[in-house]
């Protein structure tokens, strides 16, 4: 490929017009090939440069069939867009509606809305057409919702069952129920589709609580994870089960709860109404508050909680509501669950409590809110770490301020191996070589001096923690000082900030 041919196909992907005309007078040629069997049209439709830029190729002699190493043309492409000028214009200027790309689809079974399909329908394009997974034109309409297209698909000469299924056993009329879409079922129905198979589980005598087989969910998981409380009624109404399980053990309530949309406040209410478990266990020991807690919908968890939603549920791995919103920084859920009356001090598997998880997460305002409330400063976990470890490990010192001026505060603390802060601070900055330096400084800008800075923030909370009385010369239990480690670390400047403030070996 020639200067000229390459420089065609990048004003093509511009849409720079007078840079193409200019080109092709050079002698660029129109449908030169790169070596991803893209050319100038093709890359022109690939970049949504209709108008003026594609009508220029194709006025100028581009192949408006060519295809790419995938066998897929412009119309295929343009297909895929949403923009129906553009399927108009190729197929006005020969553009082939029945050509098939490597994987045997066609332009119509790659459209990206009814729009396009519609276009290509009427334009002779097969309306009985399959796609890799089964589905059928009537399945798509179905899923879009859109009554013309299906309207149009019986009238251009669709020949399939209106039941037809797809490889996954679904039909249009379940589809179009699942999608919620209400004048789709009932066009369906008006036209014959089967109302007592398993799959159209609203009809009288159906069996509302049939179950996907992937995730073992029913329809009415489907209405109450979307939020459709007219879907819903209707299920439930026809019988659905409201304490139905998904194979990992959720209810619909349990959907239902996850979102903090104010419209599944209406589904929630209905769900809870109709004899819902407000405290149903999936299989990770989780109720369905644990959601709204998640997206600190206090809405959700007050209306919960009047259902008789259990705050202190702790779940498989040990942790209740309370933990969880902190690990999550959720500070909305964790202010209502402590006014609930959630004990503040409760701890995990590990001996974690909402204090400890706050800490390690930075997170500044949590932890004044729960110091506030009542949360103890020198708890510790199995480990013997109390959130003052962890915020001095972390080097936040902000954190270690706060926790400090609490009463009883004990700077000199100690872990199950003897470590106080200072010595997990110590351990915790990290130095690059200077072969590392130079390394990163060629391949990661901004990473070296951001690693710095890390470094000197915990630098500073260092000196902090010596300016507040901690022990520069305090053993843990294999006998090492901050010192002793500074130095066995190579941490030469640590090292020196200590012995200026009388550390030992």
């Amino acid at each position: 490929m020639n200067d000229k041919d390459a420089s065609l196909l990048e004003a093509a992907k511009k849409g720079d017009n007078q840079r193409i005309e200019d080109l092709l007078e050079q002698g660029a040629n129109v449908n030169v090939v790169d070596s991803s069997g893209m050319t100038a049209l093709l890359y022109a439709i690939g970049h949504w440069w209709l108008g003026s830029t594609v009508e220029l190729l194709v006025a100028k002699g581009a192949d408006i069939n060519v295809t790419t190493d995938t066998g897929s043309t412009p119309l295929h492409i343009a297909s895929t867009i949403s923009k129906t000028e553009l399927v108009e214009f190729l197929i006005a200027h020969g553009a082939n509606v029945s050509a098939k790309d490597k994987n045997g689809l066609t332009p119509l079974a790659l459209a990206r809305n009814k729009e396009n399909a519609i276009v290509l329908i009427t334009n002779g394009a097969d309306v009985n057409e399959r796609s890799l997974n089964g589905y059928t034109l009537f399945h798509t309409a179905a899923h879009w919702g859109s009554k013309e297209l299906a309207e149009l698909l019986l009238t251009k000469g669709f020949s399939g069952d209106i039941d037809i299924k797809q490889n996954t056993g679904e039909t249009p009329l379940y589809i179009a129920v699942t999608q919620g879409h209400k004048e789709m079922v009932e066009f369906l129905i008006a036209k014959g589709a089967n109302v007592n198979t398993v799959e159209f589980l609203i009809a009288k005598g159906a069996n509302v609580n049939t179950k996907d087989q992937a995730e073992g969910h029913t329809l009415l998981h489907s209405a109450a994870r979307d939020g459709r409380t007219e879907m819903a009624e209707i299920l439930i109404a026809q019988g659905a089960d409201v304490k139905a399980r998904s194979l990992d053990g959720n209810t619909p309530l349990h959907w239902a709860t996850t979102c903090a949309f104010p419209r599944y406040q209406a589904i929630v209410k209905l769900l809870l109404a109709n004899g819902a478990d407000v405290n149903a266990l999936n299989n990770n020991g989780r109720t369905p508050i644990r959601g709204a807690v998640a997206t600190s919908n206090k809405g959700l968890i007050s209306l919960l909680c009047k259902h008789g939603a259990d705050i202190n549920v702790i779940e498989k791995s040990g942790q209740n509501l309370l933990l969880h919103a902190a690990m999550e920084n959720v500070l909305g859920s964790v202010n209502y669950l402590i006014k609930a009356g959630i004990d503040i001090n409760s701890k995990d598997n590990n001996g974690l409590t909402a204090l400890h998880w706050a800490v390690a997460r930075g997170n500044r305002k949590m932890t004044e809110a729960l110091l506030s409330q009542g949360a103890d400063a020198n708890v510790k976990d199995k480990k013997g770490v109390t959130p003052l470890h962890k915020a001095a490990y972390q080097g936040y010192g902000g954190i270690v301020e706060i926790l400090l001026a609490q009463e009883g505060a004990n700077i000199n603390v100690t872990d199950n191996d003897g470590a106080t802060p200072l010595h997990l601070l110590v351990k915790k900055v990290e130095y690059l070589s200077a072969e590392e330096t130079e390394r990163l400084d060629e391949k990661c800008e901004g990473i070296v001096e951001d690693f710095n800075r890390r470094a000197k923030g915990k630098r500073k909370v260092i000196a902090l923690l010596i300016a507040n009385g901690a022990d520069v010369n305090a053993k843990d239990k294999s006998g090492d000082t901050a010192l002793s480690i500074a130095i066995k670390e190579k941490k030469k400047d640590i090292a020196m900030l200590l012995k200026a403030h009388g550390a030992k070996k």
